[in-house]
């Protein structure tokens, strides 16, 4: 392009154009390389936790790396109940099964090509992926005993990044390489089909309320403590904000569509259930422009007598 065809006051208005484009591609380059660098902290974090756990029972270490409010959930796969686990119970657990008697030496590797790393905030990242685990009984040989796939959410404190949050489903088990393809297509069956029809039935109820900004139904829904995870909009914890935001970001402007056939449910015994499933959300000002499907995780809490949305990942 020739500034020099245009008039003094043009030449300025495209020059300050080229100069914002140039500041948002540096930009944009910028957060890539500082999400690439955290994606590569996490990893090592997340290796040293586990040399911790199976090889050297370093407890200071493993503790250092936890949240102090972390929470593991644990969806072992059809027909078995899932779990919900507070820090302390889960470091106990460690003890009993990894460093007490004479447990079998395990061994744990992450498939790095599945790996995904998501900011959502300064100091929050959303950490996806696929994992194999490795048992080695006395005189035999190694054996895989299971692949999951997992989402983890760290947080920084204090200039440390610590897991706050991991959700693990179990998808094969036994000896047998993990196929990607066979896992994700095998027909998903509900451990409680009554339980799944409800949270179906919750989903439906809370998403028709946001597609058609029935504030009272989505407040009701909605935990006063909800935590929500998004890797684009961030963190937010506060009830008020989040009403907030779907009044004036939501209503009327969005639709979201629910993945047929995507909803997968598991108990929480004590605690309520665990949804999975996959959705988009359209624009309604650009109704022709395409939309991804996105993956969600809700964590449904059953607590004096209803049901309530107490957290949230939403992944892009």
């Amino acid at each position: 392009m020739r500034l020099c065809f245009f008039d003094k006051k043009t030449r300025l208005f495209l020059f300050i154009i080229l100069l914002l484009m140039c500041q948002a591609h540096g930009q944009s380059v910028d957060n890539k390389t500082s999400l690439s660098r955290i994606s590569s902290k996490l990893l090592y974090n997340d290796s040293l936790l586990f040399h911790s756990i199976f090889n050297t029972c370093d407890f200071r270490q493993i503790e250092a790396l936890l949240a102090p409010d972390f929470e593991f959930y644990q969806d072992k796969g059809d027909l078995k109940p899932a779990m919900l686990t507070k820090r302390s119970q889960f470091l106990e657990n460690l003890k009993k099964n990894f460093c007490e008697g004479k447990a079998p030496k395990m061994r744990r590797d992450i498939i790095r090509e599945t790996i995904q790393t998501s900011s959502a905030g300064p100091n929050i990242t959303i950490q996806t992926g696929v994992q194999r685990f490795y048992i080695t009984a006395k005189g035999e040989d190694e054996k895989m005993v299971e692949t999951s796939k997992f989402h983890r959410v760290w947080k920084l404190v204090n200039g440390v990044w610590k897991l706050a949050n991991e959700s693990d489903r179990v998808i094969n088990t036994g000896g047998s390489e993990l196929n990607q393809t066979s896992a994700s297509n095998k027909t998903y069956k509900p451990v409680d089909k009554e339980l799944y029809n409800k949270i179906v039935q919750l989903d439906s109820i809370l998403f028709d309320a946001y597609n058609n900004c029935r504030m009272n139904i989505s407040e009701e829904l909605y935990s006063d403590s909800i935590e929500f995870y998004h890797d684009r909009g961030g963190l937010s914890t506060s009830k008020k904000g989040l009403m907030e935001a779907l009044k004036n970001n939501i209503c009327g402007k969005v639709t979201r569509h629910l993945v047929p056939g995507s909803i997968e449910v598991s108990p929480i015994p004590g605690y309520g259930a665990v949804e999975i499933g996959e959705h988009s959300f359209h624009n309604n000002q650009e109704p022709d422009a395409p939309s991804k499907p996105s993956r969600f995780v809700v964590l449904w809490q059953y607590k004096n007598d209803k049901w309530q949305v107490r957290e949230v990942i939403s992944l892009h």
